[in-house]
């Protein structure tokens, strides 16, 4: 069962939050990617790409994610904004820059992966 606990405005979010993003690459692959305050002069924001396509099976396995994730190859972005961040991940993936994002927030990964394959959604934004 999906375990969403609510879904806040990007502005809303506290500093010092990480954002993580879950894209629906078709065919059951998720792609995964993450925005992290870094708190340097002119790049606040650190953005993390996992060149790896995933399955839902990687979430729902008894290892856990961030062994997947230590496995993939990490390409990183510095952003001056967590919008810039999701943007560089989205412009990997091929998909179209955002400008209103709605982050949820989730009890685990796998939650907000359940919330991206069952909606049919280009990605999912969300925190934990």
């Amino acid at each position: 069962m999906n375990q969403m606990k609510e879904r806040v405005l990007l502005d809303e979010i506290a500093d010092g939050e990480e954002l993580n993003v879950v894209l629906n690459l078709g065919e059951g692959e998720v792609g995964f990617g993450s925005v992290l305050p870094v708190g340097e002069d002119d790049d606040q924001f650190r953005s993390n790409q996992y060149m790896s396509r995933f399955n839902k099976g990687d979430f729902d396995a008894s290892k856990p994610f961030e062994d997947f994730l230590s496995e993939s190859t990490l390409y990183t972005g510095s952003a001056k904004t967590r919008l810039e961040g999701l943007n560089q991940i989205f412009d990997f993936w091929g998909i179209e820059p955002v400008s209103d994002v709605h982050v949820s927030k989730f009890e685990q990964d796998k939650d907000a992966v359940d919330e991206l394959l069952a909606n049919g959604n280009d990605f999912v934004i969300y925190m934990l």
